[in-house]
């Protein structure tokens, strides 16, 4: 073939605004490959940078991870058709994106659900899915003069589909609650946003349900308070460090009152830390009976309030400090 007098190559590959095609359509592996290098390459270069939790506090750098990497991470996965094998492969960039906000290596083997659940940010599968059936049902509302409008309409809207198509839309199941939602007798007035706040709920009860440390968590699904309320950095640590269940910190040391192997549980009945104890539930008020693992402190910040102004109420202005003080002495009561 020619183009002008000048011979077109063949290739297997060729992309096309920075997605890969081949002779099938989308090349989804080259694609995942490309979107996680591309991603891993830039929180590498921002941790270098010193944006990290040491350098510029946690949320603001989970806010760029979310702002400047997970873009690059999504562009091309609304129209692609993606593997269980594929999606795994996202969740674990992800995941190591997650580890180098916390100024860890990508490759260090720990858990990042607490962070990922206190910023509020859902897996790839969950990603993955709101971004195709958001591409879907956006599609439907555009002119009939536009190109992807007058081809849905040409090729796609038929009884017998194209296989990739269906796969964006019927199959995902975001799509099949989005016309749940929709048949309902009473539909959302935002049928778009409810099918995806309800899906992210689901997602949130199943870790709450298997995560020790999420079960110890706030019930609902919001950014924790305790990432963004004004705080000193080493006091932020530690309350981040107490929800992922790092303080006391691993491996489990003797507590200076003489426990030895001292875990969470432990310091509600320390000795040492008692009267900083007391003077908090006293600060706070009454605390209802806990469910195991869930301990005095954990239902105390899941009740902090998400702004700063009810932090100077009457019982927040004098508990918020006293909080403060006891995981300040739990750091220290640790570290025989």
């Amino acid at each position: 073939y020619r183009l002008y007098t000048k011979t077109i190559p063949m290739v297997k590959t060729f992309k096309y605004l920075g997605i890969p095609f081949n002779q099938f359509g989308i090349d989804s592996d080259l694609l995942i490959n490309q979107r996680i290098t591309k991603a891993t390459g830039s929180m590498a270069l921002l941790r270098q940078l010193g944006i990290q939790q040491y350098g510029v506090g946690l949320w603001p750098v989970l806010r760029a991870y979310r702002t400047f990497v997970r873009p690059g991470m999504d562009y091309g996965i609304a129209i692609s058709t993606l593997s269980q094998v594929q999606i795994d492969k996202l969740d674990k960039a992800q995941k190591g994106c997650i580890k180098m906000t916390l100024n860890r290596n990508a490759k260090t083997p720990f858990s990042t659900i607490v962070p990922m659940v206190m910023a509020n940010i859902p897996s790839m599968k969950i990603r993955t899915g709101t971004l195709q059936f958001k591409f879907v049902t956006r599609l439907q509302n555009l002119p009939v003069s536009t190109l992807v409008k007058s081809i849905k309409l040409s090729f796609l809207w038929s009884k017998n589909p194209d296989e990739h198509w269906k796969k964006l839309s019927t199959r995902n199941q975001f799509y099949q609650r989005y016309n749940k939602l929709k048949k309902s007798s009473k539909p959302p007035n935002d049928l778009i946003s409810a099918t995806i706040q309800q899906k992210r709920d689901e997602e949130f009860k199943l870790l709450k349900d298997k995560f020790k440390t999420i079960s110890c968590m706030r019930d609902i699904r919001v950014v924790e308070p305790i990432m963004y309320l004004e705080l000193p950095s080493k006091d932020r640590h530690r309350m981040i460090k107490w929800r992922m269940h790092w303080l006391p910190s691993y491996p489990i040391k003797t507590c200076r009152c003489g426990e030895i192997n001292a875990t969470r549980e432990h310091y509600k009945i320390c000795p040492r830390l008692q009267p900083l104890l007391l003077k908090l539930l006293d600060h706070y008020g009454t605390i209802p009976d806990l469910k195991h693992p869930v301990q005095p402190l954990d239902y105390i910040l899941n009740n902090l309030p998400r702004n700063e102004v009810v932090l100077g109420n009457k019982r927040w202005i004098k508990a918020w400090p006293a909080l403060i003080r006891v995981l300040r002495e739990i750091n220290f009561l640790s570290h025989a």
